[in-house]
């Protein structure tokens, strides 16, 4: 694995970044002056628009925290199937066999491959016309099970390649260490590789998290109702006067869902690097395997 070493700025370089910072702060500040002039202009902060809002006793239980409530639902559902789905392909994709090996690879590329939106469109519109009509009613009936199954397909092959990303990023000497005092591999994967691999991937898994709950406003397009987006959608059809402030309530409760889920992540990153050391790595997310792999090659060249 190699290592950047990127060289530190001189003074001319320290005053361009300064000169540069405050050009874009002051261009920054001009355009949201600008934007919150022309929004002033055409009435959008009169009270009237906002009051529902502010109504902690009718508006927040009908409207905001229920369709939190959905939000909430549908990401943790989603999460957790993937999560689970997700340990049993990376332990297929790293199996020493060679048919489990290539069938959990493919399955891997078949969910990752195409965009969320078209897995969850599969889910709404192909899944009712595959399954038993108790479970295809269900999801016509209820579209908010048709996002869950749409998110956690594709969570699942994301999960996957962060759990093998965990369990590459161990060092070999752990399960050589194993296999010497007679464990078998299996035994060695769950008493010795995985719990230290987990601990390592909670970091990536809460980010996760966080971009799977951005996606789930992807519902609105199948007509979700129960989750912000759908509780969204309704209060702008009973009252289009305030379209605009619906919108940006909407988009404040996610930013914070988002917000505290990407600050948890990075949080954890930090512990998890203060705890493994300079050293070792801690697993931040998928796009370490190459790198990974290409070290666990190396290393194998070497001893070979």
């Amino acid at each position: 694995m190699s290592t950047v070493i990127v060289e530190e700025l001189g003074p001319r370089g320290l005053r361009r970044a300064r000169i540069a910072t405050v050009l874009s702060l002051v261009a920054l500040a001009a355009f949201v002056g600008w934007l919150l002039w022309r929004l002033a202009a055409q009435g959008q902060f009169e009270g009237r628009l906002w009051a529902q809002f502010v109504d902690f006793e009718s508006q927040w239980p009908q409207f905001l925290l229920s369709g939190l409530w959905g939000t909430v639902r549908a990401a943790v559902g989603a999460m957790v199937i993937a999560a689970v789905l997700g340990l049993f392909l990376a332990l297929g994709r790293l199996s020493p066999t060679t048919p489990v090996r290539v069938v959990c690879g493919v399955v891997i590329d078949v969910f990752r491959g195409p965009p969320v939106l078209l897995m969850i469109f599969f889910a709404y519109y192909a899944l009712p016309q595959i399954l038993p009509s108790g479970l295809a009613g269900a999801i016509s009936r209820e579209p908010l099970y048709a996002l869950v199954i749409g998110l956690a397909a594709y969570n699942t092959a994301v999960l996957a390649e962060i759990y093998r990303a965990g369990i590459l990023s161990l060092d070999r000497g752990q399960s050589e260490a194993a296999y010497s005092v007679g464990m078998t591999r299996g035994l060695a994967m769950r008493q010795v590789i995985l719990p230290q691999a987990l601990r390592r991937m909670i970091p990536a898994i809460v980010a996760q998290l966080a971009t799977l709950t951005k996606d789930t406003a992807l519902g609105y397009i199948i007509t979700v109702s129960d989750d912000l987006m759908g509780r969204g959608r309704r209060t702008v059809q009973g009252s289009p006067i305030n379209d605009l402030q619906t919108w940006f309530v909407v988009a404040v409760i996610y930013f914070i869902l988002v917000w505290a889920l990407t600050r948890l992540a990075r949080r954890l990153e930090v512990q998890q690097r203060q705890k493994l050391g300079a050293g070792a790595m801690a697993v931040t997310g998928e796009a370490e395997l190459d790198m990974l792999e290409e070290g666990a090659a190396e290393a194998s060249r070497a001893e070979g």
